[in-house]
């Protein structure tokens, strides 16, 4: 099991790649993905992931502290329009956690 939870933690520290030659490109070749955003779409830092989490309120407040408290930073996320927007803003977060020991 530890050598799963090490590769999962080297995955993750790795540096994450938005190719200098296209900023529309996201590459994370440690986890084995790559994903090109549409141009008119932006890439979402970690702490601006943190703030949108904090910024959603939701109806039901112990949800909304467990949701603030075990949240975590995706690997990647995108979203079409800068936040605060006022309307529907399509996204998409990739997370990866570890499956545990596998044989």
């Amino acid at each position: 099991m530890k050598q799963h939870l090490l590769f999962f933690l080297a995955a993750i520290s790795v540096p994450s790649l938005v190719s200098a030659q296209d900023p529309d490109l996201y590459r994370n070749p440690t986890v084995g993905l790559a994903l090109e955003k549409p141009a008119d779409w932006r890439f979402v830092t970690a702490e601006e992931n943190s703030e949108n989490l904090r910024r959603t309120k939701l109806t039901d407040a112990e949800f909304q502290k467990k949701m603030e408290k075990y949240a975590t930073a995706p690997l990647v996320a995108l979203m079409k329009h800068p936040e605060p927007f006022d309307d529907l803003n399509p996204s998409l977060k990739v997370n990866i956690k570890p499956l545990g020991d596998l044989d």
